[in-house]
């Protein structure tokens, strides 16, 4: 049984396909929550155009006389697959927003595309982490299935294939500068985050010593209380917790634990959750807590459109060190045209200064920080800073003041400029000496002449189900996955060198620690084995 928000369209059902709104779209003063939100809002605006839907979180299905379009937020949190054929007579196609589910769906409609060579070896091109854990491309492992990039949907006309199309910008904001465009996406968050809060919905927000959730912070403050806002922090990080504590003294707020995990699935569902949402997709083995919504509560997220450590080497370097991992010439040449092959089909230039950003953006943020579709089941997510607003005014500022974070210091200097000097966690995280030598033109008093704009909320969040505990949970799961990491290995042993060489290795761990499961290489034989069992017995890696 699949979860709660898996969708699987192909054309046969053309015609009969529903308008889909999973998660929530802000879209300039109005708040559309679900698909109930979506037909509130087009009832109220019939001639709004979907395509211009760029800020929120979510995947969006929208039928208009027969010409489909499907998106996602222009940061791309969720992933959309899809696959398209006319070699056949009609036109076929399918989209989904599970890889599992799209490849069960074309092995019963009768195509069986094998495995993606260079895509497939892409997972070996790393430590299955920060590089080999997630696609080098927008190829999937399975040949033909690709996924929507960032700031682009699909469009499908009555008998036609899927277009990957540029998805439009909103005219009213392309005339704003730097300054005007910070205040304006400050005031947006918060107009959003009042006008939830009035209609009864709370936010946790969790507080670490890093970057990205002191912008959080700033942003949500003046909402801080525990009716609405809650700050939650993780007291078993020393480093972490001692920097909230510093904050917290100085604005004196109350500091919970993590939420309750309370109300989680069975092991064997979060077995079937965590393939359908990730597999082929994310390596790491996480358990999902849930598969279905557990919490009216919005969760906000510190995930963010760049990462310093992707920048440590610089983009050709890194190409070259990712094709390093293979001994045949042949399959490291296939590897570093793959990563290549990314941004040519973006239409980004490797020279690009932030040629790695749109990398991440697309590849390593969309899947690391969980952000697909059930971590919504457990809590619906709220994440400020993956935003295409802040993304373009990122977008204007220099490398040098890119890397040292000027965008967070002059939103912090809007806000509140006493967030700037409290330390953070580590002596790399923070702003460079000459982002603090300029320091800001941007004051709070800027902020306050503009009012926070008032914002209408279409719709609701499914209702919450308060669900099952089952306190065995996590250990069922692993013990899950471990029986599958067994039976793939049995299986999948013989098939070539670097495959040989990760069971090896899972041998190896299982003799030290007693389980297969928790070893970095687990969830990519299981990957591989399921997979294998629906598009044949041709892998040779």
């Amino acid at each position: 049984m699949y979860p709660e928000g898996l969708f699987v369209l192909t054309s046969p059902q053309h015609s009969e396909i529903p308008d889909i709104l999973l998660g929530s779209v802000f879209h300039r003063r109005d708040v559309l929550l679900g698909s109930q939100g979506l037909a509130d809002y087009l009832r109220r605006h019939p001639a709004a155009d979907v395509r211009e839907f760029s800020e929120g979180r979510f995947i969006l299905v929208r039928n208009e006389g027969g010409r489909v379009v499907i998106k996602t937020d222009d940061l791309a949190q969720d992933t959309v697959y899809y696959f398209s054929d006319a070699s056949r007579g009609p036109a076929y196609w399918a989209v989904s927003n599970s890889l599992l589910a799209l490849t069960r769906q074309l092995r019963y409609d009768g195509f069986l595309p094998g495995f993606h060579e260079a895509a497939t070896l892409g997972f070996f091109a790393g430590n299955q982490s920060l590089w080999g854990g997630q696609p080098l491309s927008l190829n999937t492992l399975v040949d033909g299935v690709r996924f929507i990039p960032a700031g682009r949907h699909l469009e499908i006309a009555p008998g036609g294939l899927p277009q990957v199309t540029l998805s439009p910008t909103r005219a009213d904001r392309q005339g704003l500068d730097y300054a005007e465009g910070l205040m304006e996406y400050v005031r947006d968050v918060q107009g959003r985050v009042q006008a939830l809060v009035s209609h009864g919905y709370r936010f946790n927000l969790g507080l670490s010593g890093g970057i990205d959730s002191r912008m959080n912070f700033a942003l949500m403050r003046p909402f801080l209380n525990p009716d609405s806002v809650r700050v939650h922090s993780n007291q078993q990080r020393s480093e972490d917790f001692e920097v909230v504590r510093k904050i917290q003294g100085h604005y004196d707020f109350p500091i919970d634990g993590f939420a309750s995990r309370n109300g989680r699935n069975s092991g064997r569902d979060n077995v079937m959750t965590w393939m359908s949402g990730v597999l082929g997709a994310y390596l790491p083995v996480r358990m999902p807590m849930r598969n279905r919504n557990i919490s009216s509560t919005f969760n906000v997220h510190g995930g963010n459109f760049r990462a310093g450590i992707y920048h440590i080497q610089p983009l050709k370097k890194r190409a070259k060190n990712l094709a390093r991992h293979f001994d045949s010439r042949e399959q490291a040449e296939k590897v570093e045209r793959e990563f290549y092959g990314f941004f040519d089909s973006v239409g980004v230039d490797v020279d690009d200064p932030i040629a790695l950003d749109h990398h991440y953006i697309n590849t390593r943020a969309r899947f690391h920080y969980g952000l697909n579709w059930y971590r919504q089941l457990d809590q619906p997510l709220f994440t400020p800073h993956l935003s295409r607003q802040l993304f373009d005014l990122y977008h204007r500022l220099e490398p040098e003041q890119q890397e040292g974070e000027k965008l967070i210091y002059d939103l912090l200097s809007l806000t509140d400029p006493d967030l700037i000097d409290f330390p953070f966690d580590s002596p790399q995280k923070g702003f460079s000496d000459a982002v603090r030598r300029q320091r800001s033109s941007l004051s709070p008093q800027d902020l306050a002449a503009r009012g926070v704009p008032e914002f209408e909320v279409h719709g609701a969040l499914s209702p919450a189900e308060a669900g099952e505990d089952h306190p065995e949970a996590e250990a069922e799961f692993m013990a899950l996955v471990d029986e599958k990491v067994a039976e793939h290995s049995a299986r999948l042993k013989g098939a070539g060198p670097m495959l040989d060489a990760a069971i090896d290795e899972l041998e190896k761990h299982a003799k030290l620690s007693g389980t297969k499961a928790s070893h970095r290489y687990a969830a990519l034989v299981v990957t591989l084995g399921e997979f294998d069992n629906l598009i044949g017995y041709n892998l040779e890696i």
